[in-house]
Parts: structure tokens; C-alpha cells; sequence
């Protein structure tokens, strides 16, 4: 790896590259500014990529789980993001993914593409989730009407939906909690 990171003109002498790279990670204060700029580049990717994996064999239990799962992607953005989790029949996580980005107030719930993305996957069942940047976690209209509307899609290609997760401001709302969509 050290090699690799020469040839983008980094060097860092006195930390490997495992260590240069950590997210957490210290940069030496005598590195060079360009040379620094392209180390914080490398750890936001390395950071976004370990992020954007499930761990192990996550498995979902409970809203907690999906909550705990996404908060980190989800919490403190400024626009609306709407991520789904894939899983198998013991609700092991396949596979997470960002299904749309928008607005400040608003995000595309897009049936066709959660239900093509779980298809693909194999996937049993699928919980989603999203974030209010206003801080409010109650659901609005449009989320209870397309959450009830990507439920019965699913049902029909015999996938469950298991939750509906709203994240904002370190708390969340469950629909599956406050059986809202079933």
C-alpha cells in the first residue's frame, strides 16, 4: 500500500500506511499541505466505503437494530436521504443502499427501484429509512401514504417490508412500532 501512496506523492516516512490511513487516524503536522489534503481524501473514501457495508453478519431484530444501522449516514445531513436495508429470511443483512437524495423537506420513495434493488439482492424482507432535517420525527402524509403503498408492492412479489425508520436529531419513529403501515 505504501507504494500506492507514492505514486499519488504521498510519503509519511514514520506511519505505515495502515496507520496514515485510519479514519481516527493522526497525520504528522510536517506533511505537506497537498500531500495532507490528498491523505483526508483517501480517509473520507476508506470512511465512506467501511460506512456503507454492514459489519459481520448484521441481523435485525428489532427498530433499534435499523436505527443503530443507519444513524450515522443518516443524522446531521441537511437534505433528505432514503436508505433501505436488503435481508434474508433470518433478517441477516444482505446489503444497504441509498435509494434517493433530495430536498431539504422531501426525498423520492421509489417503489420500482426498492423492489428491483430486493429482487436482485434475493432479498426476503426490506426495512427503510430516512431523515428529517428539521429535527421532527413524525411522519408526514406522504411518508404513512408511500410507506402503505411500497408495503402492498412488496406483498405482492412476497417481500416483507419490516419497518419504516424516520431519523432525526438522535431520535427515531418506527412504523412498524406504532403500527402505522400493516
Amino acid at each position: 500500500m505504501r507504494e500506492s501512496l507514492k505514486t499519488l506523492g504521498i510519503t509519511a516516512p514514520e506511519l505505515t500506511s495502515v496507520e496514515m490511513l485510519n479514519p481516527e487516524g493522526y497525520i504528522p503536522g510536517d506533511i505537506d499541505p497537498k500531500q495532507k489534503k490528498k491523505v483526508d481524501a483517501l480517509k473520507n473514501i476508506i470512511k465512506m466505503y467501511t460506512e456503507s457495508k454492514p459489519e459481520g453478519k448484521t441481523v435485525i431484530k428489532k427498530p433499534q437494530d435499523v436505527y443503530a444501522l443507519l444513524k450515522n449516514r443518516l443524522s446531521g445531513l441537511r437534505h433528505e436521504e432514503l436508505h433501505a436495508v436488503f435481508m434474508r429470511r433470518n433478517n441477516s443483512v444482505i446489503d444497504t443502499m441509498m435509494i434517493s437524495k433530495g430536498g431539504i423537506d422531501s426525498t423520492t420513495m421509489d417503489v420500482k427501484i426498492i423492489a428491483r434493488e430486493a429482487l436482485m439482492r434475493h432479498a426476503v424482507s426490506v426495512a427503510i429509512a430516512h431523515n428529517h432535517p428539521s429535527g421532527d420525527v413524525k411522519p408526514s402524509e406522504a411518508d404513512l401514504l408511500y410507506t402503505k403503498k411500497l408495503n402492498s408492492a412488496l406483498k405482492t412479489m412476497e417481500i416483507g417490508l419490516l419497518d419504516h425508520i424516520i431519523i432525526a436529531q438522535g431520535r427515531y419513529f418506527s412504523f412498524a412500532q406504532e403500527k402505522t403501515f400493516k
